[in-house]
């Protein structure tokens, strides 16, 4: 009797091929897993802009003007599609001096605002020209620099809408794609 090495054999199916190589396609995988690429896509988008509104709670401040205010409106690209819409920018522009360097800015806050006519000017409004106003800036970046330091309340709730579809795209189908 002839001794042979005994190898593993992948299990195969009825059809002849491995199990894991062809996971099984639900109703529900294409919806789950749309579910949760957007939410990630959603909460990372959230995060761009969270992150740096917790710093700026740690930036340092100097006085500064208001040179400009005065909301205008132009085309603005339509995320992850085609086409423009009309956006609205509250237009405010400030001055400040770091170090005898002046810089401009006009980013008002990390927060947003609604890119209508009255949200562009509701923010406008609360920044007249020539106003004395503190401005936040980075200490390692000059150039970057808001009016409003932290983070709003659209921040947090981006970041969770994006994971609880997350969430929800796993309670559909909680199998990944390519478990067995």
């Amino acid at each position: 009797m002839r001794w042979r090495a005994s190898r593993p054999q992948l299990k195969r199916g009825p059809l002849g091929c491995a199990d894991f190589m062809f996971p099984p396609f639900t109703p529900t995988t294409a919806p789950a897993l749309a579910l949760e690429l957007g939410g990630l896509a959603l909460a990372a988008d959230g995060l761009r802009l969270l992150i740096p509104a917790w710093r700026s709670t740690r930036w340092e401040s100097v006085s500064g003007r208001i040179v400009a205010s005065q909301p205008v409106s132009g085309p603005g690209s339509v995320p992850r599609g085609r086409g423009t819409a009309l956006v609205w920018d509250p237009g405010v522009v400030y001055e400040y001096v770091v170090d005898g360097a002046k810089y401009r800015s006009q980013r008002v806050s990390f927060r947003g605002h609604w890119p209508t006519a009255a949200g562009a000017l509701r923010v406008a409004r609360r920044y007249q020209i020539g106003d004395t106003v503190t401005v936040w800036y980075n200490p390692i970046d000059h150039e970057r620099s808001v009016l409003i330091p932290g983070a709003g309340l659209a921040n947090y709730v981006q970041v969770a809408t994006g994971l609880v579809l997350f969430g929800i795209g796993l309670i559909i189908n909680p199998r990944p794609l390519g478990a067995a």
